[in-house]
């Protein structure tokens, strides 16, 4: 079964698939992307992080089933690592922003969708701070698009709320039997 789980920038999503699969056996659909990985990302576990030129090549070779661009970044899911989950028998999860989801539903109406939500919108400024990545500029720019894929909340299946993540998990796991 593919599970799509999204959400605004610092909903969370990560945080919450990394205590899931604490719990529960599961497999990941790696996102290819064109930023520098933070600090403790590891290329092929976290991300493949590959150059904007190579992403553009893949692109135009048919590789992605979507993409988009956020903060100035490509990312993209690849239909190879969709095919691998599809055929899977195990609960595999597409981690990906908005935008990406909404293709991906589109091609696997199938799949279940998940929105990662926070408690409030201030509770995602919080989050955003409390990272440290960003320019102040930048976290405005983050926030107003967090405004926008929170309003594309109701087109998901199921919307969790990432207040305690316990039982944020709890709810998916209850989603996933």
């Amino acid at each position: 079964m593919l599970y799509i789980l999204s959400g605004a920038s610092c909903a969370g999503k990560t945080t919450v698939y990394e205590q899931l699969e604490k719990t529960y056996p599961l497999r990941r659909v790696i996102t290819t992307t064109t930023r520098a990985p933070r600090t403790n990302e590891v290329h092929g576990v976290d991300y493949f992080f590959i150059t904007r030129d190579e992403f553009e090549r893949l692109h135009e070779a048919g590789e992605f089933l979507e993409i988009n661009e956020y903060a100035g970044n490509l990312y993209g899911t690849r239909w190879e690592q969709i095919r691998e989950a599809v055929a899977s028998p195990d609960a595999v999860f597409a981690i990906i922003d908005v935008n990406g989801a909404q293709a991906v539903m589109t091609e696997f109406p199938e799949a279940v969708s998940i929105f990662i939500e926070p408690e409030s919108f201030e509770d995602l400024r919080v989050r955003m701070l409390n990272r440290g990545e960003n320019t102040p500029e930048e976290i405005e720019r983050r926030l107003e698009i967090a405004r926008e894929e929170m309003k594309k909340a109701p087109l998901f299946k199921h919307r969790v709320v990432n207040h305690v993540i316990d039982h944020a998990v709890e709810s998916i796991l209850n989603i996933i039997k």
